[in-house]
Formats: C-alpha cells, sequence, structure tokens
C-alpha cells in the first residue's frame, strides 16, 4: 500500500444516480486531501459495505431506491452511531 494510500480519508458514497455519483468524485479529485471512496447505490449495499470497510465518513443520498428520507440517515446511525454522515 502507498504512503498516500495509508493517508487517504476513507469516504463511503450511498448514492444512486450514476450523474450524481460522477459530479460528487469529479469535485473530490482535485482537492488536496487524498480520499479513498467507496461508491454503493442502496441502504443496504451501504450496510455490507460498512461491515467489510472502516471508512471515516459517509457522503449521503436521502433518496435511494430502498429507503427514503430521515429513515436512511437513522438506519445508518443504528449501525454506526459515532460515524460522521454527511447527508447530500
Amino acid at each position: 500500500m502507498a504512503l498516500e494510500e495509508a493517508l487517504a480519508t476513507r469516504l463511503l458514497l450511498v448514492e444512486d444516480n450514476p450523474g450524481d455519483r460522477d459530479l460528487i468524485l469529479e469535485y473530490l479529485s482535485p482537492q488536496t486531501i487524498v480520499y479513498d471512496t467507496v461508491c454503493v447505490a442502496s441502504l443496504k449495499q451501504a450496510a455490507c459495505a460498512l461491515e467489510e470497510e472502516s471508512v471515516q465518513v459517509v457522503l449521503l443520498d436521502l433518496g435511494l431506491p430502498d429507503s427514503v428520507g430521515i429513515d436512511t440517515l437513522l438506519s445508518l446511525k443504528n449501525l454506526e452511531p459515532s460515524l460522521p454522515i454527511v447527508v447530500l
């Protein structure tokens, strides 16, 4: 693992719209902070990713195919209460 990868901020991007996902990834790419991003498109996939991946922050779309609104946020907070979640 490269030093840059080891120092990267690990993000979980939960976004089902490919255009929005690409726009967010494009916005993050030129920054001075290095991001290692895991992308998923549903709440179920996000829950699986949180079990398998170590992430520092979640970027969350509230309108997903399997969950909508504040319930989406509450579901993730129940899984990882101390994990910072930024609602998009």
